[in-house]
């Protein structure tokens, strides 16, 4: 998929919510606030960003600023564990689109942070770096040894809005995969890893499955797409149950999954095509 030429990706937080830069706080204690169930962004690490990339002239240049970093979920963030210095190094996948990144994000369930310059000083360095991550659609990456003594990249650095840096840590297992792009339609055809799905179904169940599938390609892009997002979310849902059951309940084809009497309610299971 070729990345959203719109703005760069918005994180979402820890709940899964829509997350603009928080305010860091100038110490350990949580702020108060006016909602008793919003937890509070607090410092957690301060240290340096140095990024190392190659400018339009092909020459490598780095960048170096200091900052902090702040996180709502401070308790599994195992900052005592991050160097006192990050290099971070583009990322060789290029950045998703927004609902893309999201689905990765609660997928991975990383540590969410966002950084700051320190002081005036390091503003400038900092800007130039959001600048160029934002402009070139890039994410950045920094290893280092986890606590069971391997050496991995442990964090995924993105910008937001152009206005700032956030991280994606994940401190104790390192980053388990890159975002990913879902699969686009840009014509008639269908992805394979929706043709995947549809294989795993009996043979009596399969032509349902492909009409559904086809009327969405057949009504356009714009509607195949969020329909195979859909599936493909789900399915990784039920990757505890992978059996042709499960891949049938995602198009809507198996019986009442609770029976009349067993408690529960007696209702079908979502129709994929009312997405």
């Amino acid at each position: 998929m070729t990345p959203s030429t719109s703005a760069p990706v918005v994180p979402i937080n820890e709940r899964g919510m829509n997350n603009s830069p928080a305010p860091m706080a100038a110490n350990t204690k949580a702020q108060p606030s006016g909602n008793p169930s919003q937890i509070q962004p607090i410092l957690v690490w301060e240290g340096a960003l140095s990024f190392s990339g190659t400018g339009s002239d092909g020459n490598k240049k780095e960048v170096r600023t200091r900052v902090s970093a702040s996180s709502s979920n401070a308790s599994n963030s195992h900052s005592d564990t991050w160097p006192p210095s990050m290099i971070l190094l583009p990322a060789q996948t290029p950045a998703v689109n927004i609902p893309d990144f999201q689905d990765w994000i609660r997928r991975t369930k990383p540590v969410l942070c966002t950084f700051k310059a320190r002081t005036q000083e390091d503003e400038t360095n900092y800007s130039m770096l959001v600048s160029v991550m934002s402009t070139k659609r890039i994410y950045a990456t920094a290893s280092w040894q986890l606590p069971n003594g391997t050496i991995k990249e442990n964090v995924l650095v993105f910008p937001i809005n152009n206005m700032g840096l956030c991280g994606a840590f994940f401190p104790l297992s390192g980053i388990p995969e890159m975002p990913k792009p879902t699969p686009t339609i840009t014509g008639p055809h269908i992805p394979a890893a929706i043709l995947d799905l549809v294989a795993q179904l009996s043979p009596g169940q399969q032509p349902t499955a492909m009409d559904q599938i086809r009327q969405k390609v057949a009504a356009g892009p714009e509607i195949a797409t969020p329909f195979f997002r859909a599936l493909l979310a789900q399915q990784q849902q039920q990757q505890s149950a992978q059996n042709s059951a499960a891949i049938a309940n995602l198009f809507g084809l198996n019986p009442t999954l609770v029976q009349p009497g067993d408690g529960g309610d007696d209702q079908n299971p979502t129709d994929m095509t009312d997405i």
